[in-house]
């Protein structure tokens, strides 16, 4: 009689984990933080597409219309999300990843960046104000 080296329970998990679209927002939004060297366009490298200009945002609002599930992400100047400032807004479809910036500041002087959309235009165009949200706060 041969024995089995799985003696109960599931099988080993020979597959690597699957990660999730948030998740993979999040990890790659952390790296871009952490990267100096600002990103204007589509970074292969991490495959996220930074949103700076109108035409690039319009894009993002035509897939966001296409997608079944949306996922979406505002990160903050603060991790207490009462006192923080908005500065930026991660999204992500099943095939997308999107980060738009919102109020990212020159660390020297404390300025706004010019090349941000303001918020108000970015609400609008992606039609947060008339979309549903199912709201996790952490």
């Amino acid at each position: 009689m041969v024995s089995s080296p799985i003696i109960r329970g599931e099988p080993p998990n020979t597959k690597e984990p699957i990660e999730t679209p948030l998740a993979t927002l999040r990890r790659q939004v952390a790296e871009i933080n952490a990267d100096p060297q600002p990103t204007t366009k589509t970074n292969p490298i991490r495959g996220v597409v930074i949103v700076r200009a109108l035409d690039a945002l319009t894009a993002v609002a035509v897939a966001l219309d296409k997608a079944e599930i949306v996922a979406v992400d505002v990160e903050t100047s603060n991790l207490d999300y009462r006192t923080g400032e908005v500065v930026g807004i991660g999204i992500a479809t099943n095939d997308d990843v999107w980060y738009v910036p919102l109020a990212h500041r020159i660390e020297e002087t404390g300025q706004l960046r010019p090349d941000q959309i303001p918020v108000s235009i970015v609400v609008d165009k992606l039609g947060f104000n008339r979309r549903r949200f199912v709201v996790s706060v952490r």
